[in-house]
């Protein structure tokens, strides 16, 4: 639905003598995954990497509670500073990192795409200070992306960039699929930490310039007949 960022333009100047990035993400049981996604951190030439981490798990949550344990746990990984979770099916343009860390934001996310017939929408949703943390949100739609970096009431999971200290203050875990009271539904993991996250007292932030790729196989009539809609509509 749409092109990976080739060329980012404009970036902000990181501070990369100063940060070290952990890319993880949990990946399905059998080692499947989208080359691109397992060849991007090539493409972050300018920033302090630690090793990547790849979870093996069923379950989302647990995958990346797993990695943000072993990120808090491990001795090795003391020295890393933010974290950049990465889905099996996300891939993130070169110098994604680069541009992100410029900002200088505790939780800052890219955008990618996503289809929930029969919309087109992205992974983000737009803040807004009259509604309660808690509350859900409706998902930005595709052709009204915002052309700058905005405030945000939720941020994806598939890509995301976190400062080190944002999982010491929050609460565990950080990542939980949790009953939602006000329907017979489950709110996802994603949403439940930016919840969390926004107890604590952070904010959310958004770079809508950064487009991941995010890989997925749909059925075509219903991608049709949802374009279709949308260019009639």
């Amino acid at each position: 639905m749409n092109k990976p960022t080739k060329i980012l333009i404009g970036m902000p100047v990181p501070e990369t003598i100063n940060n070290k990035v952990l890319i993880a993400g949990p990946v399905a049981n059998g080692w499947k995954q989208d080359v691109r996604r397992t060849v991007y951190p090539l493409g972050e030439r300018n920033v302090s990497l630690a090793p990547s981490v790849y979870e093996i798990s069923g379950d989302l949550a647990f995958g990346r509670n797993k990695i943000v344990m072993d990120l808090q746990d491990l001795p090795e990984r003391k020295d890393v500073t933010h974290l950049f979770l990465v889905d099996d099916d996300t891939i993130p343009p070169p110098g994604t990192l680069s541009r992100l860390l410029g900002y200088k934001k505790d939780i800052i996310a890219p955008v990618y795409p996503m289809f929930h017939y029969p919309k087109a929408l992205w992974s983000v949703a737009l803040y807004d200070e009259n509604k309660p943390i808690d509350c859900t949100s409706d998902l930005i739609e595709y052709q009204d992306l915002p052309d700058k970096l905005f405030r945000a009431h939720y941020v994806g999971g598939g890509a995301l960039l976190v400062r080190r200290e944002v999982f010491d203050k929050i609460e565990w875990p950080p990542f939980e699929r949790t009953p939602d009271p006000r329907c017979t539904e489950y709110l996802s993991e994603d949403f439940t930490f930016c919840v969390k996250a926004k107890k604590a007292g952070y904010e959310l932030w958004c770079d809508p310039i950064i487009k991941c790729l995010h890989r997925k196989f749909g059925d075509l009539l219903q991608i049709f007949d949802s374009c279709y809609k949308q260019f009639r509509s």
